[in-house]
């Protein structure tokens, strides 16, 4: 079968887009993967004429859409994030709280084949739009295991690293944060992607952001640029953490997230602190990472870890074996690609100048 996916350009191909389109290649189909934004509408044809199965990665593409389906192409629209309901600060903000983009959204849903999500809460929310299959983030251990990078100075390394979309979740951090690094001696604290600096020049606050952590010394963080989706694991890797962090604001977006920072952090042998509402059914609570919802627990948990290197080293081990024994994209490889398999059976494609159903 030949499969198209259509991706936006966040992080979210790693995850949902690449993974699963080497899987493919490896079982003799062939795939093709493009950026929305690269594709003119005079290609479409090309494209019409050679999919199989097309699926969009949370990009709204209505024309390509109504055109795949008028040719009887099996349409997949994968959806990782709630992308219709957004927090004030998100990036998107803007964008979302338009009419015509909340329609557009919606009429891709109800014309598309099948949605697939990553989370349960995802899929409660769409299945009234159509046919929903729920397909868990699995982490790409090829692509994201590196040789274990240890922290060798004396300072205890806490950080964070994300994108410019959680501006409400490092508002909910910087208070636990600054009281932290105020009550211990021998922490640094590391932010990577977000979160911004302290600057008067508004060129580096627009494209940065507001500095969120601003009650830290200038002295005692570290700002460290993100990277490209496909150099971010090795950036990661470099940050040398000793506790990392994964708070967010209780909002509706938070809750239909799913967990990918727990397996970005724990295949670096990091232990955390996580924010308990979407954590607590991966993460077993003071075996391989600690769960917190109120600030005192955050600032509890998070200098237990500081103040105990071999807690640190033991919990970071068990979420590290944690993730190898269930959560790698390897290891359930085969709940992708069920899903993938059964679209490809449903297609329809030209034969011999008409359309026919594959069937088994």
């Amino acid at each position: 079968m030949n499969h198209l996916f259509i991706m936006n350009s966040t992080g979210t191909c790693s995850w949902r887009v690449y993974p699963i389109a080497r899987a493919l290649t490896e079982e003799g189909h062939q795939v093709v993967t493009l950026n929305l934004s690269s594709i003119r509408e005079d290609q479409y044809q090309m494209i019409l004429e050679w999919a199989d199965v097309l699926t969009f990665q949370m990009t709204c593409a209505k024309e390509l859409v109504e055109r795949a389906k008028a040719k009887g192409i099996y349409t997949i629209f994968d959806c990782d994030d709630l992308i219709e309901e957004v927090p004030p600060q998100h990036p998107s903000a803007k964008q979302v709280q338009k009419k015509e983009y909340r329609e557009l959204f919606t009429n891709i849903l109800k014309q598309v084949d099948l949605i697939t999500c990553s989370v349960k809460p995802l899929c409660d929310r769409y299945k009234k739009y159509g046919e929903v299959a729920q397909i868990e983030n699995y982490i790409p251990a090829e692509i994201w295991e590196r040789p274990y990078n240890p922290n060798t100075s004396e300072t205890v390394r806490i950080g964070w690293a994300g994108g410019m979309s959680h501006q409400e979740d490092l508002d909910f951090a910087n208070p636990i944060v600054s009281k932290v690094i105020k009550d211990t001696d021998n922490t640094k604290f590391i932010y990577c992607g977000g979160g911004g600096w302290k600057s008067g020049n508004p060129e580096s606050i627009y494209r940065f952001g507001k500095d969120h952590f601003k009650d830290v010394p200038i002295h005692r963080r570290e700002y460290v640029w993100g990277a490209k989706v496909e150099l971010w694991p090795d950036k990661l890797n470099s940050l040398k953490l000793d506790v990392a962090l994964a708070p967010l604001d209780e909002n509706t977006f938070s809750r239909h997230k799913s967990q990918i920072k727990y397996y970005e952090y724990a295949i670096n042998r990091w232990p955390g602190v996580y924010q308990k509402f979407l954590y607590e059914d991966k993460v077993k609570h003071g075996e391989t990472g600690f769960l917190a919802t109120t600030p005192e627990e955050w600032e509890k948990y998070i200098k237990l870890l500081v103040n105990d290197g071999r807690l640190r080293k033991e919990m970071g081990e068990r979420a590290y074996r944690d993730i190898k024994d269930h959560y790698t994209f390897e290891g359930n490889r085969e709940r992708w690609l069920e899903v993938y398999r059964c679209a490809g059976e449903r297609s329809k494609h030209r034969e011999g100048g008409f359309f026919v159903e594959h069937r088994k």
